[in-house]
């Protein structure tokens, strides 16, 4: 090791401290509202979002209040059960595009099925990957 690393070995071992906490936190059953404030905290410990990218964190913030309403106060959750609440909720969402405006479009496959294009470029996925995305889409109605 050099000691221009020392610098990022600290990191690491800053980073596997906290997520050693998160996992010991998480592990514990609690009701609605304090896992909302429980799941704020350890997102703040273990996440940096960019000023471009706030918008997540207050999407987050927005989905973690709706679950503290909804939710009895007196009934504990366990991580499985909120995180099945959520799930859905904090999931990418396909979303109106505007296409052929000439400029790039990044999107999910699926809304892209029936838009005409003369490129498409497919980042980070294998053939084999393409090719099953690809045979599940073709048995969609």
């Amino acid at each position: 090791m050099g000691s221009g690393d020392i610098d990022l070995v600290g990191r690491l071992a800053e980073f596997m401290t906290r997520l050693r906490h998160a996992v010991h936190r998480l592990a514990q059953s609690r009701t609605a509202g304090e896992w909302s404030a429980e799941l704020r905290h350890q997102v703040q410990a273990l996440t940096q979002t960019p000023a471009d990218l706030i918008w997540q964190q207050t999407q987050l913030d927005r989905e973690l209040e709706r679950l503290s309403e909804r939710s009895d106060p007196d009934i504990t959750l366990s991580l499985a059960e909120v995180r099945s609440a959520l799930i859905d909720r904090l999931g990418g969402r396909p979303t109106r595009a505007n296409f052929r405006t000439g400029t790039l479009t990044v999107c999910s496959l699926v809304p892209m099925r029936s838009v005409p294009h003369r490129v498409v470029v497919l980042l980070g996925m294998d053939d084999q990957s393409f090719l099953a995305r690809l045979s599940s889409m073709a048995t969609m109605p």
